[in-house]
């Protein structure tokens, strides 16, 4: 099956000019960890150019499970009063980019959420795979509402987000911290995050195969960095939530969404964290059947249920 329309046509001209240059690479690209780091790293710039001022911008280091973690530490303004906190988790398929690559857009993310962001950055695969990674947005996330006072926050208001693969270690780490008993984040944002590693979603069957900036091949690369052992995907669990998913939900996702509750602006996206939380087993991670969390989804507006599906 091939593409049949540009899920991507009217996008801004800033935005167009990175997909543009992100396909530009693909004719002699090399799925090689090193490579594939060192074509994004080329684009950092572009990624990053105009940032938003903000009061703070400074490296720190978090005590992880494999040694110190790096991160970087966003304050939007100067401010009496603590402020939330956001722990968040940079896209690259678990394999590329970094906080350096988000550096704007987790400005902005600060300054448009009013909150101290803590963009992490965790390890990468195949160097580490699963649950590496993931392990240490855990022990960030844990860190940040420890130490949330000196960073300037509210330790009662700490959430975790993150895209793409970044979406699948936020969705992961609540997870993590329900079955161990711990408080899960007070909210979770998860763009487009990519929480389906059998990549059978009809956003996946129709799109991948040619997608000329991210196709099949790539995120098979990624997902056989990440999960070398397939048993890690539990195919057949990832079908039954697919199932639930497009049972629940046809209707494009709004930008509503309210903390504290589980209203959301996609139901497909709402149906699918509840059964994820609902059910024991393995969804990426190990867990129990946990209490309802207070998770708060505020997907891509401009995506289909069916894209956000991948």
């Amino acid at each position: 099956m091939t593409t049949q329309s540009n899920p991507r046509a009217g996008a801004p001209a800033g935005v167009q000019a990175i997909l543009d240059a992100m396909r530009a690479t693909n004719a002699a690209r090399v799925l090689e960890p090193q490579a594939m780091r060192s074509t994004r790293e080329a684009m950092i710039a572009m990624l990053n150019l105009d940032p938003p001022h903000v009061a703070v911008e400074r490296d720190i280091t978090i005590p992880g499970p494999a040694g110190d973690i790096p991160a970087k530490l966003i304050v939007p303004r100067d401010h009496d009063a603590p402020l939330p906190v956001v722990v968040y988790l940079h896209g690259g398929g678990f394999v590329v980019m970094s906080p350096a690559s988000h550096a704007k857009f987790t400005k902005r993310i600060a300054l448009g959420v009013d909150a101290v962001v803590v963009s992490v950055d965790y390890r990468l695969s195949p160097e580490t795979p699963h649950p590496g990674p993931l392990d240490d947005a855990v022990a960030a996330f844990r860190w940040a509402r420890r130490h949330a006072a000196e960073l300037g926050g509210d330790p009662k208001r700490i959430a975790v987000g993150g895209d793409s693969a970044g979406g699948n270690l936020a969705a992961a780490t609540t997870l993590r911290l329900l079955a161990e008993g711990d408080a899960p984040p007070e909210a979770v944002l998860l763009l487009c995050a990519w929480l389906d590693l059998v990549m059978e979603t009809p956003s996946c069957m129709s799109l991948g195969p040619d997608d000329p900036v991210i196709d099949d091949e790539v995120m098979e690369c990624f997902r056989r960095s990440y999960a070398p052992d397939a048993a890690i995907w539990r195919p057949a669990r990832s079908r039954i939530l697919r199932q639930k998913m497009s049972s629940r939900c046809s209707a494009a996702p709004t930008r509503s969404a309210t903390s504290r509750s589980w209203r959301t602006g996609s139901c497909t996206a709402r149906a699918a964290w509840r059964w994820i939380l609902e059910h024991p087993g393995r969804f990426g991670i190990p867990c129990v059947a946990p209490a309802r969390s207070r998770a708060c989804l505020v997907p891509n507006s401009n995506r289909s249920c069916a894209s956000m599906e991948r």
